[in-house]
C-alpha cells in the first residue's frame, strides 16, 4: 500500500508542476486556458470561472493538494487564480448562475479555500458574490439538474449557509426546493425532471439526470435535518431505476443523439426496441459509474438494501468493462475512466471490499504508466491534447489521485456537504406538503370537487413515506370519491376519468421516443400536403396516433376554471368529448367539435381518403362529394399538424 501511495503521489506532484507550468499571470492573479468544443466539434482554447472547464476547477485541484501537503505554495497558487476569478468576473456580465458550468462554482470554491485554512475572508467573498447573483440564481437558470441547474445551485447555497445562517440564504434555498418540488413530474414509481431534445425521456445519471437531483436532495437534506427531502430523492432513484436494462447490466442512456441508428428505427418497434438495442454509456456525466455512486452515497447514509444491490450492480458493469480492451483510455472525471477509479474505490470504502481497491489502484498504475508512455494525459474532449480542466482535464485527475492518498479528501464527483446547520421548521415543508405539490396537481378539477362537497383530500397524502406513487396516488382518490352520494359520484368519476386517462398516459407512454423518431418524417410529411392536393391525399392511409386518447366527458371541466367546474352541478348531462395528447412535458387538452369527434372515432382504424369520403357521405347525408373532399383534406391538414394522427403510403399494386 505505501508503495503505491509513493508512486500516486509523486504522480500528483508531477500534474502540480505541469499545471504551475502551464499557468499564465497577470496583475490580477494566475489562470489557465483550457480546450472547449464548439457544437460541430471544433476545439479552440478559452479562458473562464467555471468549475468543470475552468480555473475554479484547477483551484480546486491546488486546494486539495495544499490540503494534503500543507506546503504554502500550493495556497497560494490557489488563492491567486481565485484573485484571478474574482477580477475576471467582476469584468464581464454572468452568463451563466450554475454551480459546474457558471459562476455559482466560485461560490463553492470559495467556500472549500474557507474550509481548508479558516480565513473567514474567503466566506465573506462568498457571501458578498452571493447577493450579487441571488436575482440571478432564482431568475435565469431553466433547468433543474445538478451540473447546470437548480439543484445543483441548492448544494453550493445551502453549503455556504451551514456556515453563514444567512437569512437571505434560507429563503432562496426555500424558493429552490419548492422549484424542484413544482417542476417534478410523475413517472410510474417515482419523478423526474426536464425534457431535453433528443432524448428517450427524461435523463439519468449524475450531470442532468435524476441521480444528480437525487444527490442534492439528500445531502441538502442530511446537512438541514430536513428528511423530507430524502423522500423525494429516493422517488427519483424510484424513475431512475425504471430505466435499468437487465440486457444491457446498465441503466439506459436516454440520448438518442448518441446512436444515430435509433433515428432510423420504425416507430412500430419503439421504446423497447430501444431499450434492448441501445448502446451503454459508463460515466459520471451519463450512466453507469455517476448512478454507481450516487447510489453508495444513498446506502451510506440511508442503510437500505436496494441502494446496495444498484451500487453493486454498477460496480459489476465496471468490473466487466475494465476486461475490454481501451486503446487510447480516457482518463478523466466527466467522460473517462476516471470515475470507474472513484467507484471502485468508494464502493471499496462504503461496502468494505479490500478487492475493490486493488481493482482501483490497479487502474491507477495503468493511467500513470500511459502518462509516461505517451508524456501526458488526454483531454476528455480530444484525446491527443492534455487539458488542465478539472472534469475533462488533468487537474481532475490529481484531484482524484489525491483521494488515494487521503479518503477524507473532497470529491467533485460526490460532493459532500459536511458541515450541519438546523433549518428553521417555517422554511420547512412537511412530508404531506410535498407529496400534495406534486401529484396534486395531476388531479386539480377532482380536487376542486371534492373539496367543495366538504371531503377532506389531504388524508390521502398521509401514512409516511412507504408506497406512494402515481398509482398509489390514483387509488386513494378513486376510494374518496365512493363516500360521495350517488349523482355527485357519477360527477366526480367523470372528472376524475379524464384526469386519471391523463396520469395513465404520462406514467404509461413514452411520447419523446416518438417526436424523436417522427420529427423529420412530420415536417416532409406536412411540406407535401402543404398544396392540399387531392391526388396525393389518395396515395396514403390516416389513423388516429396511438399518442392521443378521446375521453367523453359528460360535463365540462375546463383545466383553468374553477367556477365553470364547480357549476357542473346545476347543469345536465351532455356530451363533451375531450382529446388527449401526450407532450414532452404534460398532458394537452383539445375539446372537439361534432365533425373532429366523427372523424377521429373513422380514423381508429387506417383509412384511405376515399373510405373517409364514402363513410361520412352516409353519416353526414350528402353527396356534395367535392365539398367534403376539401373539407376532409384541411381537417386532414390539420390533425398531422398536431399530431393526432399518423400517416403511411398505400402500397402499390405490382
Amino acid at each position: 500500500m505505501r508503495k503505491i501511495k509513493n508512486i500516486v503521489y509523486n504522480e500528483v506532484l508531477w500534474i502540480a508542476e505541469e499545471l504551475i507550468k502551464n499557468s499564465k499571470e497577470d496583475a490580477n492573479g494566475i489562470y489557465w486556458e483550457t480546450l472547449h468544443k464548439q457544437p460541430y466539434g471544433q476545439l479552440y482554447n478559452q479562458v473562464n470561472e467555471e468549475i468543470y472547464n475552468g480555473v475554479s476547477g484547477i483551484s480546486l485541484f491546488f486546494i486539495s493538494l495544499y490540503k494534503y501537503t500543507k506546503e504554502d505554495k500550493y495556497l497560494q497558487i490557489a488563492e491567486k487564480s481565485l484573485s484571478w476569478v474574482i477580477h475576471y468576473i467582476k469584468t464581464l456580465s454572468t452568463k451563466y448562475y450554475t454551480f459546474y458550468t457558471g459562476t455559482v462554482g466560485v461560490i463553492y470554491t470559495l467556500v472549500k479555500l474557507y474550509e481548508a485554512t479558516g480565513n473567514l475572508s474567503n466566506l465573506d467573498t462568498a457571501n458578498t458574490l452571493f447577493l450579487e447573483l441571488k436575482n440571478g440564481i432564482l431568475e435565469e437558470v431553466e433547468l433543474d439538474d445538478l451540473l447546470s441547474g437548480n439543484a445543483g445551485n441548492l448544494f453550493v447555497i445551502t453549503l455556504l449557509y451551514t456556515y453563514t445562517k444567512d437569512i437571505e440564504q434560507e429563503k432562496v434555498i426555500k424558493i429552490l426546493i419548492e422549484k424542484l418540488l413544482k417542476n417534478a413530474r410523475i413517472s410510474k414509481y417515482g419523478l423526474k425532471w426536464g425534457y431535453v431534445s433528443d432524448t428517450v425521456d427524461s435523463l439519468t445519471g449524475m450531470s442532468h439526470g435524476a441521480c444528480g437531483i437525487a444527490h442534492v436532495l439528500l445531502e441538502v437534506g442530511e446537512a438541514l435535518d430536513y428528511p423530507e427531502l430524502k423522500w423525494v430523492a429516493e422517488k427519483a432513484f424510484a424513475y431512475e431505476d425504471e430505466y435499468y436494462s437487465v440486457s444491457l447490466s446498465s441503466w439506459v442512456n436516454m440520448r438518442i443523439t448518441d446512436n444515430p441508428k435509433i433515428k432510423n428505427l420504425p416507430i412500430e418497434q419503439g421504446l423497447s426496441y430501444y431499450l434492448e438495442q441501445e448502446e451503454d454509456v459508463n460515466a459520471w456525466a451519463h450512466g453507469n459509474s455517476g448512478i454507481g455512486l450516487s447510489r453508495l452515497n444513498m446506502y451510506k447514509i440511508i442503510k437500505k438494501k436496494r441502494y446496495k444491490k444498484s451500487a453493486i450492480r454498477a460496480i459489476t458493469k465496471t468490473i466487466s468493462d475494465l476486461k475490454k480492451n481501451i486503446e487510447r483510455p480516457n482518463y478523466t472525471l466527466s467522460t473517462g475512466v476516471g470515475s470507474w477509479i472513484e467507484l471502485l474505490l468508494t464502493a471499496s470504502r462504503v461496502l468494505k471490499e479490500k478487492t475493490l481497491t486493488k481493482e482501483a489502484q490497479n487502474l491507477v498504475k495503468k493511467a500513470i504508466a500511459n502518462r509516461k508512455n505517451i508524456g501526458f494525459y488526454g483531454s476528455g474532449w480530444y484525446i491527443d491534447k492534455q487539458d488542465p480542466a478539472l472534469l475533462v482535464g488533468v487537474s481532475g485527475i490529481g484531484h482524484l489521485f489525491l483521494q488515494i492518498l487521503d479518503k477524507n479528501m473532497d470529491s467533485i464527483l460526490l460532493p459532500k456537504i459536511k458541515s450541519k446547520k438546523q433549518l428553521p421548521i417555517e422554511s420547512k415543508i412537511t412530508l404531506e406538503c410535498f407529496k400534495k405539490k406534486i401529484y396534486g396537481k395531476y388531479v386539480k378539477r377532482t380536487i376542486w370537487f371534492l373539496e367543495s362537497n366538504d371531503i377532506c383530500v389531504d388524508i390521502v397524502y398521509e401514512n409516511g413515506e412507504q408506497g406512494f406513487n402515481s398509482r398509489g396516488f390514483t387509488r386513494k382518490i378513486s376510494a374518496l370519491i365512493k363516500t360521495l352520494d350517488t349523482e355527485k359520484r357519477k360527477m366526480a368519476k367523470d372528472v376524475f376519468k379524464l384526469e386519471s386517462t391523463a396520469i395513465e398516459m404520462l406514467v404509461n407512454s413514452n411520447y419523446n421516443i416518438y417526436r424523436e423518431h417522427k420529427k423529420e418524417f412530420f415536417i416532409e410529411q406536412l411540406s407535401k400536403f402543404n398544396n392540399l392536393s387531392p391526388s396525393l391525399f389518395h396515395q396514403y392511409t390516416f389513423q388516429i396516433s396511438e399518442h392521443i386518447k378521446i375521453v367523453n366527458c359528460e360535463w365540462q371541466w375546463p383545466l383553468l376554471d374553477k367556477n365553470i367546474c364547480l357549476e357542473n352541478r346545476y347543469i345536465d348531462r351532455n356530451t363533451y368529448p375531450v382529446l388527449l395528447r401526450l407532450g414532452p412535458q404534460n398532458i394537452e387538452e383539445f375539446h372537439l367539435n361534432l365533425l373532429s369527434t366523427l372523424l377521429l372515432d373513422i380514423l381508429k382504424r387506417p383509412r384511405t381518403l376515399y373510405d373517409l369520403i364514402e363513410l361520412l357521405k352516409k353519416k353526414l347525408d350528402t353527396h356534395d362529394e367535392e365539398t367534403l373532399q376539401n373539407r376532409l383534406m384541411q381537417q386532414l391538414q390539420y390533425f398531422m399538424m398536431q399530431n393526432f394522427i399518423e400517416t403511411k403510403e398505400k402500397m402499390r399494386a405490382i
